[in-house]
């Protein structure tokens, strides 16, 4: 990072774009998209701190503005979400600390376990698509029954508290498809990016396709892929980076 890249023209289209991120996963409401999301924020600081700070210390208005727009965005990000999903996140986290405190695991711990029983009960060819919540109720154990348990206190109606995904989108998958669908679509996907990622002469294109690794990996602790659209547009991206990455070599070649 140099301070013409600093400057140029699509600095704001990426403040832009971090901020929309940024509110889109707070509206959400996932703990850990807003975990990550701030993980992956100071690692990149860390890891360009020295033009950052160059940056900062010559031009030291626009840094305090940005600053100031940052720490604003961040104290008034409530505002900018429903008061249905700020009471979501203060629950589910009252809940977890509770849990913590007596020496429970969390939930999606226990839903893991349930998922690793149902893959070891079906483990080449899975359970069929779509299966998981059907199939769950058979292979749940006791610490999840009891804790799905606690919303009837508070439910107006009896309903049998079932769980509609594992939050963890892999275990999910091999659960459903089996090894056989492991093999034959996500294990040569993960290879493929790997490739591209270590292998590409073009750092544009080995950037988009380690955020559709991360993508991936975020996979492990939550349900991303449920979310078609979510879904379509990582594998959409990450085809076009791959072409992007052989026309450049060609050309460069050339």
């Amino acid at each position: 990072m140099h301070y013409y890249s600093i400057r140029s023209k699509l600095i704001p289209v990426l403040v832009l774009s971090i901020t929309l991120v940024a509110i889109s996963i707070f509206h959400s409401g996932s703990r850990s998209g807003i975990v990550i999301f701030l993980i992956i924020f100071h690692l990149y600081v860390f890891i360009h701190r020295k033009p950052i700070l160059a940056f900062c210390t010559r031009y030291k208005i626009v840094s305090l503005a940005s600053a100031s727009f940052m720490f604003l965005l961040f104290i008034f990000m409530p505002s900018f979400l429903s008061k249905s999903t700020v009471q979501e996140m203060k629950n589910n986290t009252n809940i977890l600390f509770q849990n913590f405190t007596h020496g429970e695991y969390p939930l999606r711990f226990h839903l893991w376990s349930d998922l690793c029983n149902q893959i070891q009960a079906h483990t080449f060819w899975g359970l069929g698509y779509n299966s998981y919540q059907a199939v769950n109720p058979i292979y749940q154990s006791q610490e999840v029954f009891s804790m799905r348990q606690v919303g009837l206190e508070a439910a107006h109606s009896d309903y049998t508290p079932l769980i509609n995904h594992g939050h963890n989108d892999l275990l999910e998958f091999f659960s459903e498809f089996g090894w056989f669908g492991f093999v034959l679509s996500v294990l040569p996907m993960t290879l493929i990016l790997l490739k591209g990622i270590l292998f590409s002469q073009s750092y544009f294109a080995r950037s988009i396709l380690l955020g559709s690794l991360c993508y991936l990996a975020y996979s492990v602790i939550d349900f991303p892929q449920r979310t078609p659209a979510c879904l379509l547009t990582m594998l959409g991206v990450s085809a076009l980076a791959l072409k992007y990455s052989e026309v450049s070599t060609r050309t460069s070649l050339s």
